[in-house]
């Protein structure tokens, strides 16, 4: 079975998001970062309360922590994502985009492009992950093949990524 794609900036982008997104390591950091920071933050308004005897301090605090932990976490995503467009952007990433044919027999995803080449053994794969736009299969932290489901020119994007994750499921 073969299928005939693209990959564009974007699809490494989404592909990267995704897996950040879904990472329980990225998302207990991001936790740890927001509310540790909000903590501190907190207790330094609390500590200017007790020295001048007043409230103000605290409301303020209180205020400035409740942005915080409701503001924080757009900013960390969007700051995330410009370092991924700089990233990118500092290579011609010649191997990890443009036209790419990938085939899948006996259990073996071989993917290759004009200046590249890979085969990579289903069971190496850890999970397959299809969106509405992309199928990623991951066989790594932020490793893995990306078919973006509009860029498909030969082949059908449904069947192909159907049979590779009946086989995939039949393998766990």
């Amino acid at each position: 079975m073969q299928i005939e794609y693209t990959v564009r900036p974007e699809d490494l982008m989404a592909s990267r998001e995704y897996y950040a997104r879904s990472s329980e390591v990225m998302r207990k950091s991001s936790r740890t970062e927001t509310f540790g920071t909000a903590s501190t933050i907190i207790a330094f308004f609390t500590l200017l309360t007790f020295i001048l005897n007043t409230y103000i301090p605290f409301i303020l605090g209180a205020i400035i922590t409740m942005v915080w932990v409701f503001i924080w976490p757009l900013m960390q995503k969007n700051s995330y994502h410009r370092r991924q467009v700089a990233l990118y952007a500092e290579s011609r990433n010649v191997i990890s985009l443009g036209r790419k044919v990938m085939d899948f027999e006996d259990d073996v995803l071989a993917e290759r492009s004009e200046l590249h080449w890979s085969k990579t053994k289903l069971p190496a794969i850890e999970r397959i992950v299809i969106s509405q736009n992309h199928a990623f299969f991951f066989y790594g932290t932020f490793l893995g093949f990306v078919i973006p489901r509009e860029t498909v020119q030969k082949g059908d994007f449904d069947s192909f990524v159907s049979t590779v994750q009946e086989r995939f499921n039949s393998l766990m």
